[in-house]
């Protein structure tokens, strides 16, 4: 059967047929006009709904309201603001450690050179062409868009690396680095961020999923990035997530953790400070179910809070 379109004030009979409050119709016919049923209410209308075992699975908690979904709607842009800042700072700390390390061994201008990679594993080989075939495309397109760029190809006739890694997406940085010779891996992972270069790649991978989601305005909060995992860490152990659990590993409280690894610690208390106050902020605005209910939701265990404190 097809879906019957149902305009905004059968929309608000719906929800109150199926035992959900609504406070203030007026503001909530307001609230749909400009942010669409389907985001708001399908979206994030999972923590209020009864349990199956509860009786019928579409109905509402009784005392949840409307008010509530919006709010956890607005938590959950909050925290896609919150994290985006952060990913996007580590990006650009990873595209600066990545240049800096590879223009000081090989110059300004020899990313494009095939012996300056990976290359004595074989099975490297398209992939290092394909990368190289990817700088050019950057720089073609970049050519008369990017001052810089536009710049330092009509006065130099070429652009040094650490200005071309400002344009590259995350994912082709993280494919730069990916292609590097492992020597020069294992110093970038150590130095600028005291990790292992497979967990390094790791947490690239994660933050870069996230970031997609965050860039495009897509439910975050009980989202989990299917593809990539983080390996059991000294955080997870000091919250006493098992190693076998997937809590912390590939959830939101994931890409907490990889942010806290990853960031120096004036932007990890900034991050954290951040995120208290969104979900005190929604704890404040919910009372049907505990704030602890999205706290499991996210993976994030109930003292998450004490994050702030830890300095490994």
């Amino acid at each position: 059967m097809k879906k019957v379109f149902s305009n905004v004030g059968e929309q608000i009979n719906i929800l109150k047929s199926k035992n959900l409050t609504i406070k203030d119709e007026q503001k909530a016919v307001e609230t749909l006009v400009r942010s669409n049923y389907y985001v708001v209410i399908n979206g994030y209308r999972t923590p209020f709904l009864l349990d199956r075992k509860a009786g019928d699975k579409s109905k509402y908690i009784t005392g949840s309201a409307f008010e509530e979904i919006y709010s956890l709607y607005m938590f959950d842009r909050s925290i896609r603001i919150i994290f985006l800042k952060y990913i996007l700072i580590m990006e650009q700390n990873l595209k600066s450690a990545i240049s800096y390390e590879f223009s000081k061994i090989y110059g300004s201008e020899n990313y494009l050179r095939y012996s300056n990679f990976a290359c004595e594993d074989e099975k490297n080989t398209k992939e290092i062409f394909f990368l190289i075939g990817s700088l050019h495309n950057a720089l073609s397109k970049a050519i008369g868009k990017n001052e810089y760029i536009t710049y330092n190809i009509e006065k130099y006739n070429n652009v040094p690396f650490w200005i071309l890694a400002n344009i590259l997406t995350f994912g082709g940085i993280i494919n730069f680095y990916k292609l590097m010779k492992d020597e020069e891996k294992q110093y970038i992972a150590r130095k600028y961020f005291r990790v292992k270069v497979h967990e390094l790649e790791t947490y690239m991978e994660l933050l870069n999923a996230y970031r997609n989601i965050c860039a495009h305005d897509e439910r975050l909060y009980n989202v989990k990035a299917a593809k990539f995992s983080i390996a059991h860490n000294e955080y997870h152990t000091y919250f006493g997530i098992n190693d076998t659990s997937e809590n912390g590993k590939k959830d939101v409280f994931a890409l907490c953790i990889t942010l806290c690894m990853l960031l120096s610690r004036e932007d990890k208390m900034k991050m954290i400070n951040e995120l208290i106050m969104a979900f005190d902020d929604l704890d404040e605005n919910i009372d049907s179910i505990p704030i602890t209910k999205i706290y499991n939701m996210m993976g994030f265990p109930h003292n998450w809070k004490e994050i702030k404190d830890i300095n490994f």
